[in-house]
C-alpha cells in the first residue's frame, strides 16, 4: 500500500502523474482493497480530506490526508472536486482542501469513483443498483406481495419488520452530491441506535424506510422532515404516502413559525387536508388576502402576530412569544383580520387556523 500513496509533488509532467494515478487506482482493485483503502489513497495522494458517500447502505466515510477517519459529517466549505457513483441514489466521492483545486484533484476524484463502485460491488454483491429499485418499489404501489417480501429481503428487512417511511426535503432542493452533508448525518445517527435504514432519492425529496420507532429532533440545517406511520415493511406504501403529506407542514411561509419536522401520527385528521387538490386552493378568498399581506414587511408582521394568537390562544402569551407588547400583536391582528375580512380576536381562530394551514399547504406546492 505504501508503494501506492505516491507523492506527486515531485513528478513534472502531468501526464506521467495521471498515468500513475490510474495505475495506482487499478492496483487497488486488482489487490481487492476494502473501500477505505481506496478513500485512504485518494486523500494521500493530494494530500487532502477524501470522503465517500453511499446512502444505500448508509455508508459514509471521511479522511484527512494522513489516512484518520474523521468522525464528524459537518459542512466543509473547502470541495474543491467530486464524482457521482452511478446506481447508489445521490452517492458520491469528493476531496476537500481549503486552500483550493489542484492540477489532479479531477482525475482523482474519477479514479476513486470507479474504484469505488468495483469494491462496492464486492461488498454487497452488483445490487446496489437493485436496492435503489427496491426502495423505490417497495415505497410504490405496484409490486405484487410476492415482489414486496423480495423487495424487502434484498433491502435487509424481515418480512415483519415494523418501519416507518420519512421524506426528507433541503432548502434549495439537494443539488447534486448534497446527500452527503444532510442525510448522512441522519442516517448516521439511526445506524448509531442500532436501526435499520435505507435512503433513496425520488424526484426532489430523499426517501428514507427505518425501523426506527421514533424519528427524533434535531435535524440537520435547512433540512425538513415528515414522518409516516408505523406499518408492517410490506405495506412501507401507505407510510411513505403519510410521510410525503406530512412533509408539507414543515413548509416555511414567510410569518408562519412551524417546524421543521411534522409526523403524520401527530397530524392526526388533519393530514388529510394534504390531499386536497392544488386547483381547488387556488382563488380562495382568504388564502389571497394572506398572500397580500406576504406581500409586505409589515403584512407578514401580521401574519406571524395572528399565527402566534392562534397558537398560544391570547393576546398577551402570543406578545411574550413575539417579545412585543399585547396592544401591538392586538394592533397586527387586528390588521390580519381586516385583510381576512372577519373579525379574529375571538371564536373565529378556528377558521383562522384553518386558513393558515390551508395557506401553507398551497405553498408546499411551488
Amino acid at each position: 500500500m505504501r508503494g501506492l500513496l505516491l507523492r506527486l509533488s515531485s513528478i513534472d509532467a502531468e501526464a506521467e502523474a495521471a498515468l500513475r494515478i490510474i495505475a495506482a487506482f487499478d492496483q487497488l482493485v486488482a489487490q481487492r482493497a476494502e473501500i477505505g483503502g481506496v478513500v485512504r489513497a485518494a486523500a494521500a495522494l493530494v494530500e487532502c480530506q477524501a470522503g465517500l458517500w453511499d446512502p444505500v447502505h448508509g455508508l459514509l466515510l471521511q479522511v484527512g490526508p494522513d489516512g484518520r477517519e474523521i468522525e464528524d459529517s459537518r459542512d466543509v466549505a473547502g470541495t474543491i472536486a467530486r464524482a457521482a457513483l452511478e446506481g447508489t441514489g445521490g452517492g458520491e466521492v469528493w476531496l476537500e482542501r481549503a486552500e483550493g483545486p489542484g492540477p489532479l484533484d479531477e482525475i482523482v476524484v474519477e479514479r476513486m469513483a470507479a474504484a469505488s463502485l468495483v469494491v462496492l460491488d464486492r461488498m454487497y454483491g452488483s445490487a446496489r443498483e437493485s436496492d435503489d429499485g427496491a426502495l423505490h418499489g417497495l415505497l410504490g404501489e405496484r409490486l405484487s406481495e410476492i415482489e414486496r417480501v423480495r423487495a424487502a429481503r434484498l433491502l435487509g428487512f424481515d418480512d415483519a419488520e415494523r418501519v416507518r417511511a420519512v421524506a426528507l426535503a433541503q432548502t434549495g432542493g439537494f443539488g447534486h452530491g448534497a446527500t452527503s452533508r444532510r442525510v448522512t448525518s441522519v442516517l448516521r445517527q439511526l445506524g448509531q441506535r442500532g436501526e435499520i435504514a435505507r435512503a433513496a432519492r425520488i424526484g426532489d425529496v430523499f426517501a428514507l424506510l427505518t425501523t426506527a420507532s421514533v424519528f427524533e429532533d434535531p435535524l440537520p440545517a435547512d433540512l425538513r422532515a415528515g414522518v409516516g406511520i408505523e406499518v408492517d415493511v410490506l405495506e412501507a406504501s401507505a407510510s411513505w404516502t403519510a410521510a410525503r403529506a406530512a412533509l408539507r407542514f414543515t413548509t416555511q411561509v414567510p410569518g408562519l413559525r412551524r417546524a421543521p419536522l411534522a409526523e403524520a401520527d401527530r397530524l392526526g385528521s388533519a393530514v388529510a387536508l394534504a390531499a386536497i387538490p392544488a386547483d381547488e386552493l387556488v382563488g380562495l378568498p382568504e388564502l389571497e388576502a394572506l398572500d397580500a399581506l406576504a406581500s409586505t414587511a409589515s403584512g407578514r408582521d401580521a401574519i406571524a402576530a395572528l399565527d402566534a394568537f392562534v397558537r398560544a390562544g391570547s393576546m398577551r402569551r402570543a406578545a411574550g412569544e413575539l417579545h412585543l407588547h399585547h396592544t401591538s400583536v392586538a394592533s397586527r391582528v387586528k390588521r390580519a383580520g381586516s385583510a381576512l375580512g372577519y373579525p379574529v380576536e375571538d371564536s373565529s381562530c378556528g377558521r383562522v387556523q384553518l386558513a393558515l394551514t390551508l395557506w401553507q399547504l398551497k405553498h408546499s406546492l411551488d
